[in-house]
């Protein structure tokens, strides 16, 4: 069971039990040794009132709230554990940035999706060494590394370190790799440290 809501009410109780399959008329049978234990979810973020729930067996229950009622009781019993630091999913304009710019002169796509199945963001025909430029962005240049991995959609593989060109500034720099790239579908990605 999973449930999802900004707040869940508890009043009653909710029970998840191990099922280990269904008898001839196609109602379901529990107990036994066979089947998953019971599992319930509760995401909200308040969880208020005096219930209960109850993932039977080898069961497991999660609750992620802001706010849980004290009076609510969980059998198996769940550990609170406070959240961390909340995660930044979209980064803001001038976060560090590090971007694959193009791929043998041709530009990458703005929003890259690497099928990898039957198309590709950028076809390259050659199998000769091809210049990858790579731009970093609100990103101090001394002493940072900028590399490119290559991999291979059936295979290994590489890392490369890229060159700054022109010395650059924090704001906007311009690095590139040169590298021959296998027959095939092959994913390139940036990354970017700093001391």
């Amino acid at each position: 069971l999973i449930a999802a809501a900004s707040t869940i009410q508890l009043s009653g109780s909710i029970t998840a039990i191990q099922g280990t399959g269904f008898d001839g008329n196609g109602n379901p049978t529990y107990g036994g040794s066979a089947g998953s234990g019971g599992a319930i979810k509760l995401i909200a973020d308040q969880i208020t009132g005096t219930g209960s729930f109850t993932a039977n067996t080898t069961g497991r229950t999660r609750i992620e709230a802001n706010s849980l009622t004290a009076g609510i009781v969980s059998t198996p019993p769940t550990i609170a554990i406070a959240p961390g630091t909340t995660p930044t999913i979209f980064q803001s304009n001038t976060s560090p940035t590090v971007k694959i710019v193009s791929v043998d002169g041709l530009p990458s796509p703005a929003d890259p999706t690497a099928p990898l199945v039957s198309s590709a963001d950028i076809a390259i025909q050659k199998n000769t060494s091809v210049t990858v430029v790579l731009k970093t962005y609100n990103f101090a240049t001394a002493g940072a590394v900028v590399a490119l991995r290559v991999a291979n959609k059936y295979g290994g593989a590489g890392t490369m370190n890229a060159t700054l060109q022109g010395g650059g500034t924090s704001a906007e720099s311009t690095w590139t790799v040169s590298t021959t790239l296998a027959p095939g579908f092959v994913t390139l990605q940036a990354r970017a440290t700093a001391p």
